[in-house]
């Protein structure tokens, strides 16, 4: 390849170098891994017209490795969790590490290898009805750990160990909406976006107080929808997937709206979308009910919005639950029944099942991450 060069050695497996000789990808032997190298002495390799790389192991004969694949690890009885059931999977870009929420209220610091590095307790602070149910949770650059619940809201934790909590009240207006908040996020700005089942609001951490986004009247929908997750892009727009009514594109800082639904776009499956993620001037998205691919373009201020329908008219035969976008700009998705990848450029979609490595069981809605070496966590 002209940009790149695959590097076999002698007892460290091999690499893929970019063209300023950058290591892209280090593949390595993992007894735990099927999928990976029998031997990490590579004595030759060649890759075939159809991409697939053929190599020579010193003393292990020959192994073909598809370099477009994917090699799946299950991190389960390895990982000694806060909690087993896991809500949500976010990166914590300040420790170069991950942070993963389990449902019996555990938040837990894990490094790109999957090792835990510490863990929180959440929900202590919530009074005799015991630790709550995590939905997410996520560290503002040099702020506390905010962390959403099922039952009872927002609570705050301090680096000091400091807790408070901010339940929903009925009889105050600038409270948050309702007891269940789904995911927490911060703009480029720094503002705090909190998803709610009962709507969108802006969490001002030095008041403790919520106040519904400012929006043209396209964005007033927000306000009472049912936000199952967020997504702050890098171009400032806060995408705000919801249960009932398409996709919202919101700027924070001007109030312009654009929704993508089935009222207004016919390739639209249907209108219950749990997650987006942004690469390449595209946004990515699934629907629960018609299980279709989605990519979006055009929301900018002065063009015009567009809507394509990936992979067969009839959806990938299952429930998205959620998307992510690697570093190559490949477009993963999980689904109640399988892995699904898009090619940017070809926009050809590869299946992985139970037969790659991928455990059994429905993937949780909106919790899928690219962790800080390119890999990708569900």
């Amino acid at each position: 390849h002209a940009d790149s060069i695959w590097v076999g050695t002698y007892g460290n497996g091999m690499y893929l170098l970019d063209g300023q000789g950058n290591v892209r990808v280090r593949s390595i032997a993992d007894p735990g891994r099927p999928q990976s190298l029998l031997d990490n002495r590579v004595s030759a390799l060649l890759q075939d017209r159809t991409g697939l790389l053929w190599v020579g192991l010193w003393g292990r004969g020959v192994q073909t490795v598809d370099p477009r694949g994917a090699a799946f690890r299950f991190l389960g009885a390895d990982v000694d969790l806060v909690g087993e059931e896991v809500t949500s999977i976010r990166r914590y870009p300040s420790e170069g590490a991950m942070l993963v929420t389990t449902y019996s209220g555990g938040v837990n610091v894990l490094d790109e290898t999957g090792r835990l590095l510490t863990s929180v307790r959440a929900g202590e602070a919530l009074g005799p009805q015991g630790p709550a149910e995590v939905l997410t949770a996520m560290r503002p650059e040099g702020g506390p750990l905010l962390v959403g619940t099922m039952r009872q809201g927002v609570e705050v934790v301090s680096r000091d160990g400091t807790r408070r909590s901010f339940p929903p009240n009925p009889d105050d207006s600038l409270a948050v909406p309702d007891a269940t908040v789904y995911d927490i996020a911060t703009d480029p700005a720094g503002r705090i976006w909190v998803g709610t089942s009962l709507g969108l609001r802006r969490f001002d951490l030095a008041t403790g107080t919520f106040h519904p986004a400012t929006t043209d009247s396209t964005g007033l929908l927000l306000r009472n929808a049912f936000v199952r997750s967020l997504h702050a892009a890098d171009d400032g727009t806060l995408w705000v997937p919801t249960l009932g009514l398409g996709v919202f594109a919101l700027d924070p800082s001007t109030g312009r709206t654009v929704r993508f639904h089935t009222g207004a776009f016919s390739a639209m499956g249907d209108d219950e979308v749990a997650s987006v993620v942004t690469d390449g001037g595209f946004a990515w998205f699934g629907t629960r009910s018609a299980g279709t691919l989605h990519r979006a373009s055009g929301w900018q201020e002065g063009s015009t919005p567009r809507l394509e329908r990936i992979g067969p008219t009839d959806g990938v035969g299952a429930s998205v639950q959620c998307v992510a976008a690697d570093r190559s700009g490949r477009v993963w998705a999980a689904t109640s029944t399988q892995i699904v990848t898009v090619d940017p450029r070809s926009l050809a979609l590869t299946s992985y099942g139970a037969a790659d490595g991928v455990p059994a069981g429905e993937f949780r809605t909106a919790s899928c991450e690219v962790g800080p070496d390119g890999q990708v966590w569900f």
